[in-house]
């Protein structure tokens, strides 16, 4: 009975480590597979962005030197619109939600260039950068000459948020309350809102 011990410690020993290397090998291809679907998602967050960042770029550029497939048109931003609040991480969704609606409540020249720039780094991050230690003052450097010749540019870019946007006096309405917004009823009816009256 002594002499079978050894045999069935090898025995035992062998069982337990090709059940190791089964849930070894389970788990490598569990991880091939996530970084096949990560490569994946990535390749289509390019392809959402892409059109997005290249119109957007556009603006910086003289009329002369523009690419007619970067043209601005309303057809790309609500297809972008649709496929980033699928793909895109939750900064990215709400840097664009902010970057569209400032378009509608006119803020000063340097606010939307700080809102671009915090779209633009957004989306480095959803790309797949999320450590990147740029700041909205890099991201405008690229593209404006004048940023380190005028204050109110560098401050644009390097000022915290809030702070520029009270030094233009600039409410941002994604900060606005419910009771500050015209209420539909009075609205169609042509009725002061709480604000008017």
């Amino acid at each position: 009975m002594v002499s079978g011990l050894p045999a069935v410690a090898a025995i035992t020993a062998a069982v337990i480590a090709g059940r190791f290397a089964k849930r070894a090998r389970v788990v490598e291809i569990e991880t091939q597979r996530l970084r096949d679907l990560e490569a994946r998602l990535a390749d289509k967050k390019y392809e959402v962005y892409r059109p997005m960042i290249a119109m957007l770029g556009e603006a910086f550029v003289a009329s002369g030197k523009k690419n007619p497939e970067n043209e601005f048109s309303v057809e790309k931003v609500s297809e972008f619109a649709l496929w980033i609040g699928i793909y895109g991480s939750d900064e990215a969704v709400r840097t664009y939600r902010n970057f569209m609606q400032s378009a509608f409540h006119d803020p000063p020249a340097e606010l939307s260039l700080r809102i671009y720039a915090d779209f633009v780094l957004a989306a480095r991050r959803d790309m797949g950068l999320p450590a990147t230690d740029l700041t909205a003052l890099e991201i405008l450097g690229t593209r404006l000459n004048d940023l380190y010749k005028s204050a109110k540019y560098y401050d644009a870019a390097s000022l915290p948020f809030d702070e520029l946007c009270a030094q233009y006096k600039w409410q941002q309405p994604w900060l606005r309350k419910r009771e500050d917004m015209a209420q539909p009823a009075q609205a169609i009816a042509g009725e002061p809102t709480p604000a008017e009256s």
